[in-house]
């Protein structure tokens, strides 16, 4: 699979930039007393008429699958998937500002001069293709391992908190944060990483019932040389933007500060530490202000097949909460393998978290899983390796065939 139409990575900052002016322009949204609720009848018709508008007030995740047959000589099929968050942002009290991405997934089949006789003829022995198949492995386990990788990646990543609460209720937090590198020079690249979390929120005083939407958007930019040595880092802005879709699942505030990342990955081993701290600079003035501290250390060992045991918890500290509710201090660990789902490169981890601090009400454990698309750069021997098996599989489907094309 090709992942076509890359996204450069500079598209956010002018987002960025628009974000930040427009949280103080929406910032007393939040004065006026809200309109009675509508009936269950109005809600769902107005709701299917928000779904036909292009700008809608609707925070939207469509995937639009297009399958198109019959492509070349060989009547293949071509696939895109295409991915398009819709985002909207209040302005003002009668502009909305409506932020709409579009990242196609791609399935190309190979073009007609890619199957040429010629090529198709040129056979490697199976000693001869285990070498690259297995550095090309090796590669992308370590890609997947390293935050500032020059991997286009889409983690799916899903938390469980468990007994939160005086009701011991659960609350699940499903992170999104697509991952895309962009070369700016001939030694340096940005590494764009957003985090959009869709969260279920119980109601911490109820034994039923909260809330479930968007939270806050957490875009960060690493600046990383595309050849490091021993010592992989980057550097960069981290932002928080108010994109939660309730006041229960966000902050309120724009917040902006340094994030940074070191690793090293000697033999099967991956040891790094990212850090990052956020103060508030615009944003609501009926919420609180914000400096918070996040620090997730990554210890991995690569073992076989594919397979990984890793330990990566994320420490957090809200430096304003009281005494006894700063820190949140995780500990734990589990499992996970990198591998070929099809055509398509994945990988997933399981892992569980004990938490030694926690603020009063919050979750004492965790389950934590990740499945990630990944969309690996080849170089051209491992190009050539994979057109061969695919005109390998044409040859022996025409031969079980003969009658078709």
């Amino acid at each position: 699979m090709k992942a076509l139409g890359q996204l450069p990575g500079w598209w956010l900052v002018i987002v960025l930039i628009l974000l930040f002016a427009m949280s103080a322009v929406g910032q007393d949204a939040d004065k006026k007393t809200p309109p009675a609720a509508p009936s269950e009848e109005e809600a769902s018709q107005a709701l299917q008429k928000a779904t036909q508008n292009p700008v809608a007030n609707l925070i939207t995740v469509p995937l639009q699958n297009n399958t198109n047959f019959d492509i070349g000589p060989f009547d293949r099929t071509q696939n895109v998937l295409d991915i398009e968050p819709v985002i909207p942002v209040r302005l003002s009290e009668k502009w909305n500002l409506l932020i709409r991405c579009l990242t196609p997934m791609i399935w190309q089949p190979a073009s007609a001069e890619d199957q040429s006789p010629s090529t198709a003829q040129q056979k490697l022995a199976p000693s001869s293709q285990t070498p690259a198949t297995d550095a090309a492995q090796a590669r992308l386990e370590k890609a997947v391992q390293n935050p500032v990788a020059s991997l286009i990646s889409v983690p799916f990543q899903n938390n469980a908190n468990f007994n939160y609460g005086p009701y011991n209720r659960t609350q699940d937090v499903l992170n999104i944060q697509p991952v895309i590198p962009a070369n700016i020079s001939k030694n340096w690249m940005v590494i764009t990483r957003i985090i959009q979390p869709l969260v279920w929120q119980p109601y911490p005083n109820l034994n039923t019932g909260g809330e479930y939407g968007f939270g806050d958007m957490v875009p960060t930019f690493f600046l990383s040389p595309r050849n490091p040595s021993k010592l992989i880092w980057g550097v960069g802005p981290a932002f928080t933007i108010p994109t939660a879709t309730s006041t229960v699942l966000g902050q309120g505030k724009f917040d902006v500060g340094p994030s940074v990342v070191v690793l090293a990955q000697p033999g099967h081993w991956t040891l790094g530490d990212l850090v990052n701290n956020q103060w508030s600079v615009a944003g609501s003035e009926h919420r609180p202000p914000v400096n918070q501290m996040l620090n997730q250390y990554f210890i991995v060992y690569q073992i076989k097949k594919g397979w990984f045991v890793t330990s990566s918890p994320i420490i957090t500290a809200n430096w304003r909460a009281s005494s006894g509710n700063v820190w949140t201090v995780p500990f734990g660990g589990g499992v996970g393998r990198t591998w070929k789902l099809g055509s398509q490169p994945v990988s997933f981890q399981t892992q569980f978290f004990g938490n030694a601090a926690y603020p009063t009400g919050t979750s004492p454990w965790t389950w934590r899983f990740d499945f990630i698309l990944l969309f690996p750069k080849l170089t051209p021997a491992e190009k050539k390796l994979i057109m061969e098996e695919q005109l390998k599989k044409l040859e022996q489907e025409q031969q079980q065939n003969p009658e078709k094309k």
